[in-house]
């Protein structure tokens, strides 16, 4: 990871995920996985910087590395039913 992505970012994942598995469990909930995506936005978009000024220059609308993360997990998940 550069040291811009870094410095830019809105949401920083090693301060949110962690918190994120806390409400969960708190929640009741135990079947999810917290993954973190270098180089994405916290739109799921694969960015340059992270800043808002880019946003307006991103075509893609998610990364296809989320959908098929996205996508193995439903699959995991749901093979066991």
């Amino acid at each position: 990871m550069d040291k811009n992505w870094e410095q830019v970012r809105i949401y920083h994942p090693k301060l949110n995920l962690p918190l994120i598995g806390i409400i969960l469990e708190k929640a009741g909930n135990r079947n999810y996985k917290i993954i973190e995506f270098p180089q994405l936005n916290h739109f799921f978009q694969t960015c340059e910087s992270g800043s808002i000024l880019e946003y307006g220059n991103i075509e893609e609308t998610i990364a296809p590395v989320v959908l098929d993360t996205l996508s193995d997990w439903i699959f995991e998940t749901t093979t066991h039913l």
